[in-house]
């Protein structure tokens, strides 16, 4: 199999909303979120997008969507969820930071396994559903935060156990 890489500018794509306050901060999201993941070892290399979010940022399709729908290379554990969601919330602050976003505070809203009723790690094809939500600094948003609501979330789907291509 040949490799094949496509560059994608992830920021040229949230810049494309910036007048539009709902959709930017929402593109912002989508773009801490997915640093976020680069920036953590081993779900750098462990996780793979794929779905609209792929096809909208790598193709231009029009039939993006907002969730970011990702393939583990990991095998699941019982744990799997508290972990990611400890990483990504030890993680979004720098990623923020780092791309100039340091009046948007993001964390992980809630974390379902699924299937509910059978161990994570036993499941033929589990799945994590995270809520990443976002708020701006010193804004009705943070207190809303605070409080444990959201105003803005994106949804971000991890499957594992899913058959690789050859």
């Amino acid at each position: 199999m040949s490799e094949y890489t496509v560059e994608v500018n992830v920021a040229a794509w949230v810049e494309k909303v910036r007048e539009q306050s709902i959709a930017y901060q929402r593109r912002q999201t989508v773009e801490i979120t997915l640093n976020t993941i680069a920036m953590i070892a081993p779900l750098n290399r462990k996780l793979f997008l794929k779905g609209g979010l792929l096809m909208g940022l790598a193709y231009h399709s029009p039939r993006q969507t907002m969730d970011i729908d990702l393939t583990a290379a990991l095998a699941p554990e019982n744990n799997s969820d508290e972990r990611i969601r400890r990483l990504l919330d030890e993680t979004f602050p720098r990623a923020a930071a780092v791309l100039g976003y340091a009046d948007l505070i993001v964390k992980t809203h809630s974390v379902k396994c699924r299937p509910k009723k059978t161990p994570f790690a036993n499941a033929q094809f589990p799945a994590l559903e995270l809520k990443i939500t976002s708020a701006k600094r010193g804004t009705s948003q943070e207190q809303t935060l605070k409080e444990g609501k959201t105003s803005f979330t994106i949804d971000v789907d991890i499957s594992f156990n899913e058959p690789p291509l050859q």
